[in-house]
């Protein structure tokens, strides 16, 4: 049985997607795949902090506000945004001929429909995903699904600890995966597209910082960039400047850690984060206490942070060590 999502108004969330069968259909495809995804951000509300786009897999750290009013003026421009200016015309000429006709109530259900999709972080990936699926086989030829099942998702408390885990995690992947000499030397990623003076991933960084702090200053791009620098370094480092710590070999972690052995202390940082993927959400345990519900479940523990499996939360003691399962 599917497990729940953990879904809060305004909250944000680590959303994770594979190809199916790991193949590797975005290479060659990301610029694309990227216009794409800030097109169903801007359609749906949802604020793109951070992501990586990989050969077979995507990350995504995104904010989805609350619900709110949407206007028939800022509904025409994100109908413009989502299909183009000519699919967007038809769309608004059809319901121009509606109207002629006396039909208004099938132009308020459609327009209900298209708002239903916004700030909903299901439809938001949904939106992707098919939209890439539709271009994808049509330029390919390819029958069958393109994404390995469902998108995962993991609420990501909004507070520092958590936001920079998550984030450093996203913009440190390319690097600790061999595809580029640096993080931000990788052409497909928030944090990389920033540093090159990408606008968009610069107003994605600075939110992301401000939410980190409590909504608190930078407003400008470049100190934004030298606190996530900062933070980025100190969670995985040699992520920007192209050197692992003595110590510490990739290939030989992944190794020893699909065997079950620990890792030593210097190689804790490129430990997959198990809590990043498999939690339902993650945070402080106090922020995880706001969250809990009717009955205990286990809590994971690494990085300073707890996470969720399911809809509620148990306390564990704070504790030094390697990443932990509750027992």
């Amino acid at each position: 049985m599917r497990r729940p999502r953990i879904t809060r108004p305004g909250a944000c969330y680590h959303v994770t997607s594979r190809c199916a069968n790991r193949e590797f259909f975005l290479r060659g495809r990301e610029d694309f795949a990227l216009a794409l995804l800030r097109r169903a951000a801007a359609f749906s509300g949802v604020e793109l902090l951070d992501f990586a786009l990989m050969g077979n897999h995507f990350h995504l750290l995104v904010r989805v506000p609350p619900r709110e009013p949407v206007p028939d003026e800022l509904l025409v421009d994100r109908i413009r945004t989502l299909y183009g200016d000519r699919r967007g015309d038809r769309l608004l000429k059809t319901w121009a001929d509606w109207t002629e006709r006396g039909e208004e109530s099938r132009v308020a259900e459609a327009k209900a429909k298209l708002i239903r999709r916004m700030y909903d972080l299901g439809e938001f990936v949904k939106t992707f995903k098919e939209n890439f699926s539709r271009a994808f086989n049509r330029e390919t030829g390819h029958a069958g699904t393109v994404w390995e099942s469902r998108f995962h998702s993991v609420l990501v408390a909004t507070e520092w600890n958590a936001l920079y885990a998550v984030g450093s995690y996203i913009a440190a992947n390319p690097f600790v995966a061999g595809c580029s000499p640096t993080a931000a030397a990788y052409a497909w990623s928030g944090y990389a597209l920033a540093k090159r003076g990408d606008r968009l991933a610069q107003a994605g960084l600075v939110r992301l910082v401000q939410l980190a702090q409590g909504n608190r200053l930078p407003r400008e791009a470049a100190e934004a960039q030298a606190i996530y620098e900062k933070e980025l370094e100190d969670r995985r480092p040699g992520a920007t400047r192209g050197r692992l710590p003595a110590g510490v070999d990739l290939a030989t972690l992944g190794a020893r850690l699909a065997r079950g052995q620990a890792c030593s202390m210097a190689e804790r940082s490129y430990c997959e984060d198990a809590a990043l993927w498999r939690g339902g959400a993650i945070g402080s345990q106090a922020a995880l206490a706001r969250l809990a519900v009717e009955k205990p479940v286990p809590v994971e523990w690494a990085e300073g942070l707890y996470a969720l499996r399911g809809t509620a939360a148990r306390g564990l003691p704070d504790r030094a060590g390697p990443f932990r399962v509750a027992g």
